[in-house]
C-alpha cells in the first residue's frame, strides 16, 4: 500500500494519482517520513513515501531550517507508544517584495481524515522533489553493526542481546549529533543576521524593500521604547534610594555621638560602682573588727589588757562604722544615679538605630519593587531585541543567494554556505543514526528474547524445584541403625 502526501489516503501499490483526491503524489513539494514501528510488536504498515531528501548542494540548500522542523522523537522501537508531537509554528514570513526571493511556498495541504497515529513517526523536511540524496544502506549497515542476521533460534539469542546493547549506544551517538546540529544551526543562523546587519542600511533606504523595512524599523522602536521605559524605571530608583541613603548619612552622626555617650556614661557608672564597692569593704572590715573584739570581751580566760584593748577597739569602731556607713551609701546614691544615665543614653541610641533600620528596611522594599519591575520591562526589551534579530534573520535568508553586494557581503555569503553545508551534513549524520536504529532484524530479536526469557524462567523453575525436594521431611531416609535391626516373630 502507497500512502498520498495530500490526503493521506492509502492507495495501491506504484498509484501515482490519488483515487481519493485525484492529485499526483510526485507534485507534493515535502516529504513525508517513514514509520519506524516497534521492534517486537507485530509489523505496522509502513507508509512508502520517497526517501530521505536532502540537498547538499549549498548554492540550493535553504538557510534557516532548525532542527526543530528536522528533530523526531526516536526511541529503540521496543514497545515504547510515544507520540510525534506538532512541531513548532514556522519561521517569520516576510515579503521582501523581491524579484530575487528563492523561496518557494508550500501549495495548500487538504485536511487529513481522522485515522488512528502511528507508534511513532519520523518527520522529516521537505525540500523539492528531485534535490535529494539517498543514503547508502550498506553504511546504515555498517554504522547499526548488528551482526549478520540469524539463521536459527538458537542464534537469535545473541543477536537480540547485541542489538539492544548497539542500539543503546546508538542513542547516545544520536544525542550527541542532535546536539551538534543545534549547535551548527545556531552558528549559521549567526552568520546569517551578521548578513542581515550588513544589509540593514541597504534595506531601509530601498524603496524595492519597503516591507522588509517596515518591520525592521517597528521593530527597532520597540526595542527603543522598551530600553527607554527601563531607563526611567531605573532612574526612579536611583532617585528615591539617594533619598533614603542621604536620611541614613544624616544619622550617621547623631547615632555615633550616641554611642559615644552610652561609652561614658558606662566608664561613669563603673567607677561609681567600683567607689561604693570599696567603701563597703570598709565597712564589713570595721565589722569583723568588733566581732573579733566582742568574742574576746566574751571570752573567760582573755587577759584583763586583752579585755581593756577590746573595749577600746569596740568604742573606736562604732564612730567609724557609722562613718563607713554613710560613705557607702553615698557611693551607692551615685552608682544608682550614673546606672539611670546609661539606660537613658542606651535608650537613645536603640532609638535613633531603630530609625536607622527602618529606613534600611525601605530601602530593600523600594529594591524589591523595582527589582521587579526592572525584570519585567528587561524582559520585554529581550523579546523586542528577540524580533529584531527575527528580522535580521529573514533579511540574511532572503538575500543570502541573491541580493544587494556590498563590501564585506561575499565574506559572509561564504560563512553562511559553510554553515549550512555543516547544518546539512550532520542532517544527514542523524538521518543515518535514525535509519541504523531500524535496520535490526525484528522478528529475530523478538525471538531471541522470548528464548531468552523462557530459559530463565526454566532454569529458575527448576532450582526452585530442587529446593523444594532437598527440603522436604518426607523423603528424609531413616537411620541406618533401624534398617539393619533383625525381625523378631512372636
Amino acid at each position: 500500500m502507497s500512502v498520498c502526501p495530500w490526503c493521506k489516503a492509502r492507495n495501491p501499490p506504484g498509484n501515482q494519482t490519488c483515487l481519493k483526491c485525484g492529485k499526483r503524489a510526485a507534485d507534493h513539494p515535502s516529504v513525508t517520513g517513514r514509520v519506524v514501528g516497534d521492534e517486537f510488536g507485530d509489523d505496522d504498515d509502513v507508509a512508502q513515501g520517497p526517501a530521505l531528501d536532502l540537498d547538499l548542494d549549498t548554492s540550493r540548500a535553504q538557510p534557516g531550517r532548525t532542527q526543530q522542523e528536522l528533530g523526531r522523537e526516536v526511541t529503540d522501537g521496543f514497545g515504547d507508544e510515544d507520540e510525534d508531537e506538532p512541531p513548532p509554528g514556522g519561521a517569520l514570513d516576510l515579503d521582501l517584495g523581491s524579484p530575487e526571493a528563492d523561496y518557494e511556498p508550500h501549495a495548500p495541504v487538504a485536511p487529513e481524515p481522522e485515522k488512528p497515529k502511528p507508534r511513532e513517526a519520523i518527520t522529516r523536511p521537505g525540500p523539492a522533489a528531485g534535490e535529494g540524496i539517498e543514503i547508502d544502506p550498506f553504511e546504515v549497515r555498517a554504522l547499526a553493526d548488528y551482526g549478520p542476521d540469524p539463521k536459527g533460534i538458537v542464534a537469535a539469542v545473541p543477536y537480540a542481546f547485541r542489538v539492544l546493547r548497539r542500539q543503546r549506544d546508538l542513542k547516545r551517538a544520536l544525542e550527541g549529533v542532535r546536539r551538534n546540529l543545534r549547535d551548527a544551526e545556531a552558528k549559521r543562523d549567526e552568520r546569517l543576521i551578521e548578513l542581515g546587519t550588513l544589509l540593514k542600511p541597504i534595506i531601509l533606504g530601498n524603496a524595492e524593500y519597503a516591507s522588509i523595512a517596515s518591520s525592521l524599523g517597528s521593530a527597532e522602536k520597540l526595542v527603543s521604547e522598551r530600553e527607554q521605559a527601563l531607563a526611567e524605571t531605573n532612574s526612579a530608583f536611583r532617585d528615591k534610594a539617594k533619598a533614603i541613603d542621604e536620611q541614613i548619612v544624616q544619622l550617621d552622626p547623631t547615632l555615633a555621638a550616641a554611642r559615644a555617650t552610652i561609652d561614658e556614661k558606662q566608664r561613669a557608672f563603673e567607677d561609681a560602682d567600683r567607689l561604693r564597692q570599696k567603701h563597703e569593704a570598709r565597712r564589713k572590715r570595721v565589722e569583723i573588727d568588733v566581732r573579733g573584739a566582742q568574742a574576746k570581751l566574751a571570752a573567760l580566760e582573755t587577759s584583763q589588757a586583752d579585755r581593756a584593748a577590746a573595749q577600746q577597739l569596740v568604742a573606736a569602731a562604732s564612730q567609724e562604722r557609722e562613718t563607713r556607713a554613710a560613705e557607702e551609701a553615698l557611693a551607692q546614691q551615685a552608682a544608682r544615679a550614673a546606672e539611670a544615665e546609661l539606660a537613658r543614653a542606651r535608650g537613645h541610641y536603640e532609638q535613633i538605630e531603630g530609625q536607622v533600620e527602618a529606613l534600611r528596611k525601605k530601602r530593600r522594599l523600594l529594591e524589591q519593587e523595582f527589582s521587579r519591575q526592572g525584570a519585567v520591562r528587561s524582559e520585554g526589551v529581550d523579546a523586542a531585541s528577540k524580533d529584531v534579530r527575527n528580522v535580521l534573520l529573514e533579511v540574511g535568508r532572503k538575500t543570502w543567494k541573491a541580493g544587494p553586494d556590498v563590501e564585506g557581503a561575499a565574506m559572509r555569503r561564504k560563512g553562511v554556505t559553510d554553515a549550512e553545508a555543516q547544518v546539512t551534513k550532520l542532517q544527514v549524520e542523524m538521518e543515518k543514526h535514525v535509519r541504523a536504529l531500524g535496520a535490526a532484524d525484528k522478528p529475530a530479536v523478538r525471538n531471541g528474547l522470548v528464548v531468552a526469557l523462557a530459559a530463565a524462567v526454566i532454569l529458575l523453575g527448576s532450582f526452585i524445584a530442587w529446593r523444594a525436594l532437598r527440603s522436604n521431611p518426607y523423603l528424609e531416609q531413616q537411620p541406618k541403625s533401624q534398617l539393619a535391626a533383625p525381625l523378631r516373630y512372636v
